[in-house]
């Protein structure tokens, strides 16, 4: 069920430097047509990273209602760790480096929630599940 809808979620990569062309260093800066775009562009980024977050929240919890790190336990955490976390959260997190010290205090808030929920799950404690949890751990080292 979480692979299916994971694979509906689309994530779409803006190119890094375009929220610095919008509106900061572009040739046109400043414009009001060049502060819309940039703020709709930002909003679509914490839009994505959001519903991402709610799914991670929502697999974490489902996690941990099972008994013991049992196999099924396991392998919808490392899915969610590689696939969810790794390869769409963290590339969309990434973005908001250009968008200034306000996007870096969302982007930490974002992974504080995430990290407290699969700590809650008892991923981050399980040996196991090391390789695919340094992402987050690299991630929040960053922050």
């Amino acid at each position: 069920v979480f692979k299916a809808n994971l694979d509906k979620m689309a994530v779409l990569l803006v190119k890094p430097d375009a929220l610095k062309v919008l509106g900061d260093e572009g040739t046109d800066s400043g414009t009001d047509e060049d502060l819309s775009e940039k703020e709709a562009v930002t909003y679509s980024i914490f839009e994505q990273a959001h519903r991402i977050q709610n799914f991670i929240s929502n697999a974490a919890a489902l996690s941990s209602s099972f008994v013991g790190n049992c196999g099924p336990q396991r392998e919808l955490a490392s899915f969610i760790l590689m696939e969810a976390i790794a390869a769409r959260l963290l590339p969309v997190l990434s973005l908001v480096r250009n968008v200034g010290e306000s996007g870096n205090k969302k982007a930490e808030a974002i992974l504080q929630i995430v990290w407290s929920d699969i700590k809650g799950a008892g991923w981050l404690d399980d040996d196991a599940l090391m390789l695919q949890t340094a992402p987050i751990r690299a991630a929040l080292e960053q922050m």
